[in-house]
């Protein structure tokens, strides 16, 4: 059984303690950074499974962080996102950047694994409709 990698992103190490511990919790292996541009870098060398954002986070954004993952990721691979937003916000800005989910902060366990599973699931069929395109390609 594959263990799942996970990539946490929030400048708020409380935050982030309290998103590892729950995806631990349930045998994950995670791993965390603080901005959108160290993730990407870790991405490089550590491809995640599926990784989880904070919206708000400077210099650059959550929103800023998925769309330049989806840029460089180009149809190859799609990496599960799930947006963590502030719990007076909506999905729309989540979808607005391409990420497969959202979930409302404070985190609650059971509402991220549930979003978790749904990014892993909505990836998975964004990937498959791009995949008959890049055959077409060959």
């Amino acid at each position: 059984m594959h263990t799942l990698h996970v990539l946490v992103v929030d400048e708020n190490p409380h935050a982030r303690a309290l998103v590892r511990m729950v995806l631990q919790d349930v045998g994950a292996e995670v791993r965390e950074c603080d901005d959108g541009q160290t993730a990407l870098d870790a991405l490089r060398a550590w491809p995640a499974d599926v990784v989880i954002a904070d919206d708000d986070m400077a210099p650059m954004s959550g929103a800023q962080f998925v769309q330049t993952l989806r840029a460089r990721e180009a149809g190859a691979r799609r990496t599960p996102v799930v947006m963590m937003a502030g719990a007076g916000q909506t999905g729309a800005a989540a979808a607005d950047c391409a990420a497969d989910a959202w979930v409302a902060k404070p985190v609650r366990a059971g509402a991220l694994l549930g979003r978790v599973e749904a990014a892993i699931e909505a990836a998975a069929r964004t990937f498959a409709k791009l995949e008959p395109r890049r055959a077409r390609r060959s």
